[in-house]
């Protein structure tokens, strides 16, 4: 039975054909995509780090984030899952501004460390704020309480609620901000320029029917900005983590410029 007709879809058996042929049309940002996530990972099973240093911790502790969504990003765009595919690439992005910025100030892994108490004061708000919870007074007052002494933390310390577009400029990465994390974030809010990409439509712009299918168109794109944003990042990382693989990382920033001019020639 062809996929598109498949009640199970992208979880049918047929998956393994359509992996297959996305895979030979993809091939060369795949393979760059998998050598870069086993070198990653090497250099983060090799890393010893300092437990004193804010810097390396965290940078340490956001580089499997990083490398699980590169992994991951392989996994759905593999099976032609476009829309996913691009809403993970955004968050190899999101975790990349963070990475870079951190690396390049102590001020910001201090400002990174101190924001969960914005976050932890957003969740106590929209605790306290349920409808479909009913709050004991006990269980109220001890909400309360905590809000409370996030609130006070936020006040004393002059705790920033920080964006992504903050980081960005902290790893001066802005312009990939505005343009692919732009791009990238169409597919993660289900906007309509993204939904139009499900119709079929006629010379006349009416619609003959819903494409819902394996879509690999744009792949390699895709996979390209992973590629960059975690050599980015590791780039970053190396000037804090000792014993690191300064050549290694070289040589693949050499095949993504590679892979760069073989998707610049095909768009000619």
């Amino acid at each position: 039975m062809p996929l598109q007709l498949s009640d199970a879809m992208f979880l049918c058996p047929g998956m393994a054909k359509v992996i297959s042929g996305i895979r030979n049309e993809h091939r060369l940002a795949l393979e760059l995509v998998e050598d870069l996530n086993m070198f990653g990972n090497r250099q983060l099973f090799a890393t010893h780090l300092s437990r004193t240093n804010l810097q390396q911790v965290l940078v340490s502790s956001l580089l499997p984030r990083l490398l699980t969504a590169l992994q991951a990003s392989v996994l759905t765009g593999e099976r032609g899952l476009s829309a996913e595919t691009k809403l993970i690439t955004r968050k190899v992005l999101e975790v990349t501004f963070r990475i870079v910025a951190i690396a390049r100030s102590e001020e910001v892994a201090k400002k990174y460390l101190q924001s969960d108490e914005q976050n932890r004061k957003k969740f106590l708000n929209k605790l306290r704020l349920l409808k479909s919870v009913r709050h004991t007074s006990e269980d109220l007052a001890k909400i309360e309480a905590l809000h409370a002494d996030a609130t006070e933390k936020i006040v004393v310390d002059d705790i920033k609620d920080l964006t992504i577009e903050w980081y960005a400029r902290q790893a001066d990465l802005i312009d990939m901000y505005n343009t692919a994390y732009a791009l990238l974030s169409e597919s993660a809010h289900a906007n309509v320029r993204d939904l139009e990409n499900l119709l079929e439509m006629d010379a006349g712009g009416n619609i003959e029917a819903l494409r819902y299918g394996p879509d690999p168109n744009g792949l390699s794109e895709d996979l390209s900005i992973g590629i960059e944003c975690v050599i980015l990042s590791l780039e970053a990382a190396f000037t804090l983590l000792p014993g690191c693989d300064t050549e290694g990382l070289k040589r693949l920033r050499e095949r993504m410029m590679s892979l760069f001019s073989e998707l610049d020639k095909s768009e000619t």
